[in-house]
């Protein structure tokens, strides 16, 4: 009561309005474990939360993106100014030329977009659909999110509660966005995609970009499938 913690495999976050209730948590978990207290929260499984003075909290992944940089070879690349390109991602494309791991840097970005940067979650699963068989046009589209995130790499969520206990939920769909990129026989070339972000307290704490399991017949039906899916 009046405590919650968060518990991820030995790591534990308490928090309550009253210092006293984490202090008794502390103690009481003590008889029998030994624990290392780390005091403030100031990183959490590979991200830095800021307290700013105003009362916000910022999110940042600096040390994360600075690893994927690396190891994609990156480091004296030049920024671009957004992760994506306009054109849907499709299957096609010339073998791969560099030594990186795929699969093990849109893991890592998987992780970025999926806790502090919803601004590269369409660009990110993109590429995500293609790690079983990735071609030289998909390793070319991770560089892309990889040199934004280079000229982004101290930005990431601030969150400053409204106190209003008020949620609100924001979606739109793209129809049939994968029509003539996919296989045209392929049923997943006319699939649309939803994007949804829900807020609480004016603070985003769900997003996704998604292609939809039902394949819609009109943009009305596409908005629909969405709202559905940011509803559920």
């Amino acid at each position: 009561k009046n405590l919650v913690a968060v518990v991820w495999v030995d790591d534990v976050l308490f928090f309550s309005r009253n210092d006293k209730k984490i202090d008794e948590m502390i103690s009481s978990l003590r008889v029998d474990f030994e624990l290392t207290e780390e005091g403030t929260v100031e990183s959490f499984l590979g991200l830095t939360i800021i307290h700013h003075e105003d009362g916000s909290i910022e999110f940042l992944q600096t040390g994360l993106i600075d690893r994927v940089i690396l190891e994609c070879g990156l480091s004296d690349c030049n920024p671009t100014e957004t992760p994506a390109l306009k054109q849907a991602l499709g299957p096609d494309g010339s073998p791969r030329v560099k030594a990186w791991n795929y699969a093990s840097v849109v893991g890592m970005l998987l992780y970025i977009a999926g806790n502090s940067r919803p601004d590269i979650a369409f660009a990110v699963h993109q590429v995500a659909r293609f790690t079983h068989n990735p071609t030289n046009k998909h390793e070319q589209a991770v560089t892309m999110i990889v040199r934004y995130l280079k000229g982004t790499r101290d930005r990431g969520l601030v969150y400053k509660p409204s106190n209003e206990s008020r949620l609100d939920a924001y979606c739109d769909a793209a129809f049939a966005g994968l029509y003539g990129v996919e296989d045209d026989a392929d049923p997943i070339s006319v699939k649309s995609r939803s994007g949804f972000v829900m807020m609480y307290d004016g603070c985003p704490v769900v997003w996704k970009s998604k292609l939809q399991s039902l394949i819609a017949l009109s943009t009305l039906e596409a908005e629909y499938i969405s709202l559905s899916q940011c509803m559920r």
